[in-house]
C-alpha cells in the first residue's frame, strides 16, 4: 500500500465533508497510539492511546471521532485548523500548534485545530442536537428545520448562517443561496412562505452537494454561464460588483459582523422586509477562499495582486511601478474603454460577435450543438501562430507573454475546445466527451433506478415539487483532489488556496486511483502536477507555483 502525504484542511462545509469522507477512509479501523506534542490534549490523547477508531462524522463544520471504549473526539478546526496524515518514515516533526499526533506501524497524522474536546457518546448526542440540519447528511431533515425557522423573527440571511439552524452553511454559501433562491437576506423568516424555504433548502442541498462532489464553491449553473457568455463565471454576487445575471448593482453591508450581498434586482425586497441600513457598493478584495477567474478579476483591476496589475500593465505598454492603489487606478483608466461580451446587460440577450475569434464563436456553437461544423473548422492551439494565439488570449482576458509552447498550454487550458485537458473548467465540462459519456451513463443508471421505484405507485398519487436528496451517498463519482486542483488552475485560479481539495507538494504518489475525494492540501501551499498528459497544464496560477518553489 502507498501512501502519499495528505494534508486534510477544513474551513468550508464541503471541504468538511470531503476532509471525513478521506479520514473514514485512512483511520477508521485501526488501532493508534495517541500522544499531545503541545500538551493541550494530553488527558484525551492518553485516554484513546491503543483504542481503534471506528468511524468519523460530520455535522455542519464539526468533526467527531468515535474510538472504542465509547469516546468521541470533537474536532472544529476554525479558520486555519488541519489533519495531517504521512508516511511514517517521511513524518516531520509535530509543530507548535499540533494538538493530537497518532500513530502505528506504518502512518503518523498531525492534528492542529481550534478545538479538540474529549468525551463520551452524551457529547455527540448533545452536540448533535444543538446542531441544525445539514443537507449533506442522510438524516437531514427539512421539515424539522422548516418549523424552526418559522418561528423566528430574524433575518433569514442572520439564520443561514446560524449553525443551529443551517449546519455547515459559511458567507459565501449564504450569499449565492440566497441569490439563486430570490429571497432577501433581510427578509424575517417568520415571513417566508413553505415555497420560498423550499427553495432555499434546495439550493443549499444543490450547492453544497456540488461543493462536496466538486471540490471547489462553484454556485453559478453551467447553462446559464455559457448563455450569459461567461462560461468561467463561478459566483453570482458574492465579492462582486455587479449581479452575473442582471448586471446591476450589487449592496453589501454589515450583518452580524460578516459582509451581506445582495441585488435588489434579482432578490426584490418584499413590503415585510426592512430596508438595508448602510447599504453601499461591495469593496472588492482577491478572496482567499473563493477567488475569481484571471479574466474576471482583470475586469475589476481591485481583486488583481501586484503581480498579476504589474503585467497587465507592462502589456499595456504601461508603468508598472508605484502602490498598489496606484497600479489599481492606473489599470481601471486604461481598461475603462474595454468592452466585454460578458457586459451584456439582458440575461440571454444576443451579444455581437463581429470581435470574436474563430474559436470562441466555436465554444459557444459546442454549448448549443456539439456537432457543429464550426467546431469541426477551427484551428487547435497547437495549429495557431504566435501573434493568432496572442490575439485569442488578449481576447479572453489572459496574459500574452511567453514562448509559443506556454501560450499553447494557457489557452488549451482555458479552452472547453482543448484537446489535452480532462479536467478544464467546470462550467464548460460538457465539451469533454470522456466525462459526458460517464454523465449520460448515470443519468441512465439514475433513469432506471427512478422507474423501478415508481413502478408500483398509483396514478392518483399527487406529486410534489422538486425535493432534493440529502447526503452524499447518492452523488456518484467524486471528483479527486487532483482533478479538483487542476479543474481551479484550468479557471485561473489559484491551486493552493487552504479551503478546497488540491495536490501537495510534497505529494509523490498524486491522486488516489478511482475518484478518490481524498483532500490533500496545506495552508498557502503550491501544488506539484503530476505528469501525466490527461491533465491541462500551462496556466498562469500553475507558472506562479512553480516559481514559488
Amino acid at each position: 500500500e502507498r501512501w502519499a502525504e495528505r494534508r486534510l484542511t477544513g474551513r468550508l462545509r464541503c471541504c468538511r465533508s470531503r476532509v471525513c469522507r478521506a479520514l473514514n477512509g485512512a483511520l477508521a479501523g485501526r488501532a493508534w497510539q495517541a500522544s499531545s506534542p503541545n500538551g493541550r490534549f494530553k488527558d484525551g490523547a492518553a485516554a484513546i492511546s491503543g483504542k481503534t477508531c471506528r468511524k468519523l462524522e460530520a455535522i455542519g463544520k464539526n468533526l467527531f471521532a468515535f474510538f472504542d471504549g465509547g469516546h468521541v473526539v470533537h474536532v472544529h478546526f476554525g479558520m486555519s485548523g488541519r489533519w495531517a496524515i504521512f508516511d511514517r518514515a517521511k513524518a516531520p516533526e509535530p509543530t507548535p500548534t499540533t494538538r493530537l499526533r497518532l500513530e502505528d506501524e506504518r502512518v503518523v497524522t498531525h492534528l492542529s485545530a481550534m478545538t479538540v474536546a474529549l468525551g463520551g457518546e452524551d457529547l455527540f448526542a448533545e452536540k448533535r442536537a444543538a446542531l441544525g440540519q445539514d443537507p449533506l447528511r442522510e438524516d437531514a431533515d427539512p421539515a424539522a428545520l422548516w418549523e424552526k425557522l418559522h418561528g423566528s423573527r430574524k433575518s433569514i440571511g442572520l439564520l443561514l448562517m446560524d449553525q443551529g439552524f443551517f449546519a455547515g452553511v459559511g458567507n459565501i454559501y449564504r450569499a449565492e443561496i440566497l441569490f439563486k433562491a430570490g429571497v432577501h437576506p433581510n427578509r424575517p423568516a417568520n415571513s417566508i412562505s413553505r415555497e420560498d424555504f423550499d427553495r432555499i433548502w434546495m439550493h443549499s442541498a444543490d450547492l453544497l452537494q456540488r461543493g462536496f462532489k466538486m471540490g471547489s464553491i462553484l454556485t453559478v449553473d453551467k447553462d446559464e454561464a455559457i448563455k450569459l457568455r461567461r462560461p468561467v463565471m463561478r459566483r453570482y454576487i458574492y465579492n462582486q460588483s455587479r449581479c452575473g445575471r442582471c448586471r446591476g448593482q450589487v449592496l453589501s453591508w454589515n450583518m452580524a459582523n460578516r459582509t451581506c450581498y445582495a441585488c435588489e434586482a434579482c432578490q426584490p425586497r418584499s413590503a415585510d422586509t426592512p430596508a438595508v441600513e448602510g447599504a453601499r457598493e461591495p469593496t472588492l478584495f482577491q478572496s482567499k477562499c473563493a477567488t475569481d477567474s484571471l479574466q474576471d478579476r482583470l475586469q475589476t483591476p481591485e481583486k488583481l495582486n501586484l503581480a498579476e496589475l504589474r503585467a497587465a500593465l507592462e502589456e499595456r505598454g504601461l508603468s508598472s511601478k508605484g502602490a498598489k492603489k496606484s497600479l489599481v487606478a492606473r489599470l481601471a483608466a486604461a481598461t475603462a474603454t474595454d468592452v466585454f461580451p460578458a457586459e451584456s446587460p439582458k440575461f440571454g440577450a444576443e451579444v455581437a460577435t463581429a470581435n470574436e475569434s474563430p474559436m470562441v464563436k466555436a465554444e459557444v456553437a459546442t454549448a448549443n450543438n456539439p456537432q457543429s461544423e464550426e467546431v469541426e473548422a477551427v484551428l487547435r492551439p497547437i495549429q495557431m501562430k504566435v501573434a493568432e494565439l496572442r490575439a485569442e488570449l488578449a481576447g479572453r482576458g489572459l496574459p500574452t507573454h511567453g514562448r509559443k509552447r506556454d501560450l499553447v498550454e494557457r489557452l488549451e487550458a482555458a479552452s472547453p475546445l482543448s484537446s489535452r485537458g480532462a479536467v478544464v473548467n467546470s462550467a464548460i465540462e460538457l465539451a469533454l466527451e470522456k466525462e459526458a459519456a460517464e454523465a449520460q451513463e448515470a443519468d441512465l443508471v439514475a433513469a432506471a433506478a427512478a422507474q423501478k421505484r415508481t413502478k408500483g405507485r398509483a396514478k392518483s398519487e399527487p406529486r410534489t415539487g422538486r425535493r432534493p436528496k440529502t447526503g452524499t451517498k447518492h452523488l456518484g463519482k467524486v471528483r479527486s483532489a487532483a482533478e479538483a486542483a487542476f479543474e481551479k488552475a484550468a479557471a485561473g485560479e489559484g491551486r493552493n488556496v487552504e479551503h478546497v481539495a488540491e495536490l501537495d507538494l510534497r505529494s509523490e504518489a498524486g491522486a488516489e486511483e478511482g475518484g478518490s475525494s481524498t483532500v490533500q492540501s496545506g495552508r498557502r501551499r503550491s501544488a506539484r502536477r503530476p505528469r501525466s498528459n490527461s491533465q491541462p497544464a500551462g496556466s498562469a496560477a500553475v507558472k506562479r507555483a512553480k516559481r514559488s518553489r
